[in-house]
């Protein structure tokens, strides 16, 4: 059997034994949920090795026709090809190292199994969903990574907002999966399949180029892609996920759910770049995005919602790369967040761990002495997210930032979006090191509740180590002046139907040096305010109170949410069940009830049982029916 079904297999397995075998101790647990995964890493790996002996060749391994209809044919599939091995690699070795995490994180709960059952449901769906070799299946592995997010944000159901948190997270990816679906039908009305190769291949034959129907598809796909990945407007569900437990977000933001959005563009790309259009709305987003994300961030006091907001703004800046057709580098900075990201809530989460669950920053403080080993690790991972030359973040966002700059000198519009995704560099800074300050250094804020503060145990504490490194050294795969080995490898999946070669520019030292500037500038900033305290962050706020109140309210997207769109349906539906329901549906069905009982007591009458009653009744009848005939003439 080929690695790739056990790369599927083995989660899957996982999961089945966990929800319907006998019970497992809780050692066996933990044995078992992290340990599928690894081994999928494992065959990951051995997968990888071989297509990269091959160059890359693509390869589609079908493991049994599920439909036969004449010339329709339904196959379950792999499509195994460069991007499918990176999504591989991320997905089963950031995850598994999150389920190892779990281990120590989870090990009080009373629904230890449970949640390595959906954890291992979670990772067998993104696997679904990045190694399909068809939109169809991609749907389904799409659906499951939506179900298995929603049973995880609300894991802890007895709590009422982990359980509102969840039901948000369902209802807008739900509108996300619609326009999904119907931007299939489109495509299989137009191609009768839905499988890759076939679609990819034609597209320009077909669809055209920049037509309007092409447009229509991909502007679909990107309403799925913006809800999966939680980009403007539909961003809500994401902050209010964390609801959940820490390794959940740490899985979700990483290596599964909030990706799934940039892959679905990068292996659609042949639509994509047939429709310049949407490729300007795609960069458009993401840049709007990046910006509000940060700024959200920045006025955030809980732990997790700013390192969920900064996810936002990360993916933000893989959706501009991907619009500006430079998709190894959005998948390169991807790879790279995989890293830093899962780095930065394992040392969240090691922090609430040590703080009975306290998520405000604003309690914390003086933390570095206690937990040596969390501090070094979380400030490898902000150095990386914030873009500190040599780190794997500054190396995978400055080729996106630079592919910009590049298209800018042709294009004169995306002027605008590279000087507000170099404002958006020095904005990650600025909050990513006010986080940092905050919560490790300084003076302790509340020291009763850091009386105990400690590192966590090893099973915890070693992820993060292997992360902190990788967040190091990840970004050399593209090292500037160097052989681009992500790119020339990913290169493969992104030249084989599209007749010219997206671009990947140089390294445009321009804007790389700018971009540093702004970094060092937002350093510098949080380095005053939170940490010298000259101003104090009560002094900045002082200052532009209105701006302060916009960040911290999110822009009143919530609130505009909730007035124009929740209110408005509460309203609506009581409407339907106190009125509609009540006096339309429930009078028609009463009514027609009321009408059919009295004719029937009515008519009951008739029925006395007197047979010369029924013989005057047929005379009458005949009378009336004969003298008709009659007086009509």
């Amino acid at each position: 059997m080929s690695s790739v079904w056990f790369i599927l297999l083995l989660p899957l397995f996982g999961f089945l034994v966990l929800s319907v075998g006998s019970p497992l101790p809780k050692r066996a647990v933990a044995v078992l949920g992290p340990g599928v995964v690894g081994v999928a890493f494992t065959a990951a790996i051995v997968m990888f090795f071989w297509d990269y002996g091959r160059h890359g060749v693509t390869r589609d391994a079908v493991a049994y026709t599920w439909i036969v209809s004449g010339h329709f044919v339904v196959n379950f599939g792999a499509l195994i090809d460069p991007l499918a091995t990176v999504m591989c690699l991320i997905v089963t070795g950031v995850g598994f190292l999150i389920l190892l995490y779990s281990v120590g994180y989870m090990s009080e709960d009373v629904d230890f199994r449970r949640f390595f059952c959906y954890m291992d449901l979670f990772v067998f769906a993104m696997l679904v969903l990045v190694l399909s070799d068809s939109y169809l299946f991609l749907l389904v592995g799409w659906a499951g990574v939506g179900l298995t997010s929603y049973l995880l944000i609300g894991f802890w159901y007895e709590r009422p907002a982990a359980v509102a948190a969840a039901r948000q997270a369902l209802v807008v990816n739900v509108i996300g999966d619609w326009g999904m679906m119907v931007a299939l039908f489109i495509l299989f009305l137009h191609f009768h399949t839905l499988q890759y190769v076939p679609i990819f291949k034609h597209v320009p034959a077909v669809l055209g180029y920049d037509g309007s129907t092409v447009r229509i598809v991909t502007l679909l796909l990107l309403v799925g892609a913006v809800a999966k990945s939680a980009q403007l407007p539909l961003h809500v569900w994401l902050p209010n996920a964390m609801e959940g437990p820490t390794p959940v977000s740490a899985l979700i933001h990483a290596a599964t759910m909030v990706t799934a959005g940039v892959y679905l563009i990068a292996r659609s790309y042949p639509l994509f770049h047939s429709a310049p259009f949407t490729q300007s709305v795609v960069i458009i987003i993401g840049t709007c995005g990046a910006f509000f994300a940060a700024t959200c961030a920045l006025a955030n006091n809980d732990i997790k919602r700013v390192l969920a907001y900064s996810t936002m703004s990360q993916i933000a800046y893989m959706f501009v790369g991907v619009g500006a057709a430079s998709y190894a580098s959005g998948i390169f900075h991807l790879t790279t967040h995989a890293y830093f990201k899962a780095c930065l809530f394992m040392g969240a989460g090691a922090v609430m761990h040590a703080l009975h669950d306290n998520v405000d920053i604003r309690r914390m403080g003086g933390l570095k002495a206690t937990m040596p080993v969390t501090f070094w690790c979380f400030l490898i991972a902000t150095m990386a997210i914030s873009g500190v030359p040599l780190l794997s973040g500054f190396f995978s966002k400055d080729e996106i930032v630079g592919s910009v700059y590049l298209q800018a000198q042709h294009v004169g519009w995306l002027w605008i979006i590279w000087i507000m995704l170099a404002l958006t560099a020095g904005l990650t800074a600025l909050y990513m090191f006010r986080l940092l300050f905050m919560v490790f250094l300084g003076q302790e804020r509340d020291p009763e509740l850091a009386l105990h503060a400690h590192d966590p145990p090893l099973v915890m504490r070693l992820p993060m180590m292997i992360l902190a490194v990788l967040a190091v050294i990840g970004g050399y795969l593209a090292f500037p002046g160097a052989p681009n080995w992500i790119g020339n490898w990913l290169r493969h999946s992104f030249e084989r139907f599209s007749p010219v070669a997206p671009a990947e520019p140089a390294t445009q030292w321009a804007s790389v040096i700018i971009v540093i500037l702004t970094v060092a500038l937002g350093i510098f900033a949080a380095y005053r305010i939170y940490y010298q305290r000259r101003p104090a962050p009560e002094q900045v706020g002082a200052t532009a109170p209105a701006i302060y109140r916009l960040f911290l309210n999110r822009w009143y997207v919530d609130g505009l949410y909730d007035r124009a769109v929740v209110r408005p349906i509460i309203v609506l539906g009581l409407f339907l069940s106190t009125v509609v329901e009540r006096f339309v549906i429930n009078g028609l069905v009463e009514g027609s009830a009321a009408a059919l009982r009295d004719s029937s007591r009515d008519m009951r009458r008739v029925q006395s049982g007197y047979v010369r009653n029924y013989a005057l009744s047929i005379l009458l009848g005949a009378v009336l029916v004969v003298g008709y005939y009659v007086f009509r003439r």
